[in-house]
């Protein structure tokens, strides 16, 4: 499906936004926080729900949520024709007020040659045989799927991004849980790598960041952040801190710090502190 407001255009199918014809370049959680806001559009909308909708069963700062529909803000903001789409409720949440109109002719994707091969077909059709047609549009297939191919981002250049997770930060009083701080570390990298195509530093590696941290691992410094960066050369890297309310519950929070700056601190509950290491890494693969 696709919509329409003022000078925009939404493509669902291809998750695309475009400003005039132009693709926009939109993180994933900014994008579908606008499409969640054109779905309920003109209905008062609050923060628990816009949270439920966007990060399920994660807890995530109101600072995050804050944010994130501060980014759908500047996203669909248009210099010649400026509109305050997001409004805010006081006190309860925000409601999307934008006249949004249904269209069925979508943008053209850059990834894509579709309306050139479409051009192509009609031409063809109106001067070779029926045969000679078939033969064409079935090489016209193969070249659109080479074209969305050549145009995907592969697993090889995924793989140019460097990911570092810090040895967890370990606030629980009690010799038993001396092997948290570089177990838990060893554990979240192993469930991250299983699901990703990115690189990973070593653990042995990661466990020198101790020298530029010390012992404590969390919150980092800008300054800490830039030191990691350039000595141990990661794009991504998670930090996180283990605390424990009473004997069955454990508190996880991690903030995970990549090229553009970092994402909100997360927080994560349970009964295990192993079971947190992996949801927390699952939850980052999906980032």
């Amino acid at each position: 499906m696709s919509y329409k407001i003022d000078n925009f255009q939404i493509n669902t199918t291809l998750r695309e936004i475009y400003l005039n014809k132009e693709l926009l370049v939109i993180e994933p959680k900014v994008y579908e926080v606008i499409i969640f806001f054109i779905e309920n559009a003109n209905k008062a909308i609050s923060k628990d729900e816009l949270q439920d909708a966007i990060w399920p069963n994660v807890e995530v700062s109101e600072t995050a949520i804050t944010r994130a529909v501060m980014k759908a803000r500047k996203a669909l903001n248009d210099e010649s024709n400026p509109q305050n789409y997001i409004q805010t409720i006081h006190g309860h949440g925000y409601k999307f007020i934008a006249d949004i109109t249904v269209i069925e002719k979508e943008p053209e994707s850059k990834t894509t040659s579709k309306t050139n091969i479409d051009e192509v077909q009609t031409s063809l059709f109106r001067s070779i045989s029926v045969k000679t047609t078939l033969l064409i549009l079935t090489l016209l297939s193969f070249i659109g799927i080479g074209l969305v191919y050549l145009n995907q981002e592969t697993p090889e250049e995924i793989s140019h991004h460097r990911l570092m997770v810090l040895p967890v930060s370990n606030k629980i009083e009690d010799e038993s849980y001396s092997w948290v701080s570089l177990g838990l570390m060893s554990l979240a990298s192993k469930v991250i790598e299983s699901g990703t195509h990115i690189s990973l530093l070593a653990d042995s590696e990661s466990a020198k960041s101790t020298e530029i941290l010390e012992s404590d691992t969390f919150p980092i410094s800008q300054e800490q952040l830039l030191k990691l960066k350039q000595r141990f050369n990661a794009d991504y890297i998670i930090s996180s801190v283990l605390t424990q309310h009473n004997e069955k519950l454990y508190v996880l929070r991690y903030s995970v710090y990549h090229p553009k700056g970092v994402y909100s601190e997360v927080k994560i509950e349970g009964d295990n502190p192993s079971g947190l290491a992996q949801k927390m890494a699952k939850q980052i693969t999906q980032l």
